[in-house]
């Protein structure tokens, strides 16, 4: 098959390239066929980096279509979501040129980084080059996550997060390390085709695969130090269509009966981002409301939007709040992290009229203050709303800052409407917890309502596109390198 490619490459067609990245993005959920990656990845390098140094813009043109192919084939969900933005018919045919322009930008991203390693290949040993590819895509990996520009949803490393063995990697270096067990082998077929070399670099996973299985068969059955809180996650599965064209009133009604039909004592029960799409500013005695629904011991944390001052301007903020069983207001957190095109328009006086609707319902803003969810008797908890989940160094910065005990996770996945896009966020999530150690409550209004425990590993879970409910017990901690380390 290698060599079929490699015949057809001679030919240089850029749809070929791109072809082969559309193939290496199967390894990303559901479908988690990482060795297609790995092998993709080699092909790639392998004729790419065996260029003459004088081939500038042929290897320029074959790492710039590989990863527009590899964009495109993780990233074309994100056309589907266009059919709820406020643009109307305007949105489905700017669909496929958006997931071509992001798939393009995040191409532009990887080239600076690539073509450094290429001009340094001659003149490294054989033995470093495989580290050189590897350090030079992750580099880049690294600069995406630190800027919501970036878009750091298709990581290489979330390839293997379908393995819960291999995936113990990440307590170590986190996804990047995920990223360099995959990328290795593929540099080693590059640097010297032969199995006794690619092999040695195949070792590393293998490494990996067996500290998972020792990580995970030592790992308690109950953490003696934490309390076995009892919790409710509620996926209400409302429809994306009708979410925001149905009165608030209405979703915040649904709310309220959720929690008439499911009282218990001492529970924490918890609802998806936006659960309500009223304000919460029109309705001031919604704590109330939900406070005479819960019994003795209890609290909810529910994903509201609200409006609030921020430098002289009344602005949205889209937030989750919790409410114990008095009542009150407890805490409340604000999502900070936005995403582009999605919930703001970024030079909005500048663009187009029909380009402003694509943020529907208008711009939000991003919150401020320390990232920690205060709930009483249950702990602390790390919000993640959404695509925060995404940023790896913000969840370990926060789980270092504030020493919760938990991640909540509330997610809307309502715009993925059943496509690969609910499952690779799940899976990004599940990494989220085996780099911070912590148990995660993960609710989706339509997509994985999940617990994951500090290991990664599902403790239970909801399917897709269903109205559920979990009754469970806030998972184990676990303790890792890579958060000690970045203390």
């Amino acid at each position: 098959m290698a060599n079929l490619l490699n015949n057809l490459k001679t030919k240089q067609p850029w749809w070929c390239t791109a072809l082969l990245g559309a193939v290496a993005a199967t390894g990303f959920a559901p479908l988690y066929l990482w060795p297609l990656t790995v092998f993709c990845l080699g092909v790639l390098f392998y004729n790419a980096f065996n260029l003459p140094q004088t081939a500038k813009r042929a290897f320029l043109a074959k790492a710039f279509w590989f990863y527009f192919g590899f964009s495109v084939g993780a990233l074309w969900w994100v056309g589907g979501s266009f059919r709820y933005t406020d643009a109307g018919n305007l949105g489905l045919i700017a669909a496929p040129f958006a997931v071509a322009g992001i798939a393009a930008g995040l191409s532009l991203y990887v080239l600076p980084a690539l073509y450094g390693a290429w001009r340094l290949w001659p003149k490294t040993p054989l033995m470093l080059r495989p580290p050189l590819v590897a350090a030079a895509w992750v580099l880049v990996e690294v600069l995406r996550s630190l800027s919501v520009y970036g878009f750091p949803w298709h990581l290489v490393g979330y390839t293997l997060a379908g393995d819960d063995y291999i995936l113990q990697a990440a307590s170590v270096g986190g996804v990047w390390l995920l990223s360099v067990l995959v990328l290795l082998p593929a540099a080693a077929y590059a640097a010297r085709p032969k199995l006794s070399f690619m092999l040695f670099w195949i070792l590393p996973l293998c490494i990996a695969y067996s500290g998972g299985m020792v990580r995970l068969a030592n790992k308690p059955a109950i953490n003696a130090e934490q309390n076995m809180h009892k919790v409710q996650l509620i996926q209400p599965n409302t429809d994306q269509s009708q979410k925001w064209q149905i009165s608030g009133v209405v979703t915040a009604q649904k709310v309220l009966n959720t929690l008439k039909e499911n009282d218990a004592p001492e529970t924490l029960t918890v609802f998806p981002e936006v659960a309500v799409t009223l304000l919460l500013n029109n309705i001031p005695t919604f704590p109330t409301y939900v406070g005479n629904y819960l019994e003795a011991g209890s609290a909810a944390v529910i994903g509201i939007p609200h409006e609030a001052m921020q430098n002289g301007q009344m602005v949205y903020l889209n937030g989750m709040v919790a409410i114990n069983a008095a009542g009150q207001q407890v805490d409340m957190f604000d999502k900070q992290l936005l995403v582009p095109f999605g919930e703001f328009v970024p030079l909005r006086d500048y663009l187009p009229s029909f380009i402003k609707q694509l943020a529907q319902g208008g711009d939000y803003r991003g919150g401020i203050g320390p990232r920690v969810l205060n709930l009483g008797d249950f702990g602390q908890a790390l919000p993640l709303i959404c695509y925060e989940s995404a940023f790896p160094y913000v969840a370990l910065k926060a789980a270092n800052d504030h020493q919760p005990n938990m991640i909540i996770n509330l997610t809307n996945d309502g715009w993925f409407d059943g496509t690969t896009g609910g499952y690779q966020h799940f899976a990004i999530a599940k990494v989220r917890s085996v780099e911070t150690g912590l148990p995660q409550l993960r609710v989706a209004n339509t997509g994985i309502t999940a617990l994951i425990d500090g290991y990664g590993t599902v403790q239970s879970s909801t399917k897709m596109r269903h109205m559920s409910q979990l009754n469970d017990f806030i998972p184990i901690q676990s303790d890792t390198f890579l958060k000690n380390m970045l203390k």
